[in-house]
């Protein structure tokens, strides 16, 4: 089940982890919200003026063994880039797992990033931001 998630011009880091967590509580396992899941995932984007900081991370309340698929696009006028990574990852309870780390060239409103979790065989689309 991939579950889509709201899209939004520019997250805080705080802001970021809020709406993960609301977007992956609806989907959650147990099918409500009032069973929120035991963690949190996103972007972190941070605009360097001329480059953008791209994190993806998932914290855990929990330890936890998963999967992912991280997927960024930059388009611009001069052309495009795509990274596509993904892989088993594994997280202590309380801790932050990055997945994948990268700083590239342009604004941030060049960039598109699809980011999934694959856990307890459920699959959660952590959000997606057309930046």
């Amino acid at each position: 089940m991939t579950t889509p998630t709201p899209k939004s011009r520019k997250f805080t880091g705080a802001a970021l982890g809020a709406l993960g967590l609301a977007a992956l509580a609806a989907a959650g396992t147990a099918g409500t919200a009032t069973d929120p899941l035991p963690f949190t995932c996103g972007v972190s984007v941070d605009d360097m003026i001329g480059a953008v900081s791209l994190t993806a991370f998932v914290d855990a309340e929990t330890d936890m063994a998963a999967t992912y698929e991280l997927s960024i696009v930059k388009a611009s006028g001069g052309g495009s880039a795509r990274i596509d990574q993904g892989g088993a990852f594994e997280v202590e309870t309380g801790k932050r797992a990055v997945l994948g780390q990268t700083v590239m060239g342009g604004a941030p409103g060049q960039y598109d990033i699809d980011f999934t979790l694959d856990w307890n065989g459920t699959r959660y689309r952590c959000p997606s931001l057309d930046i």
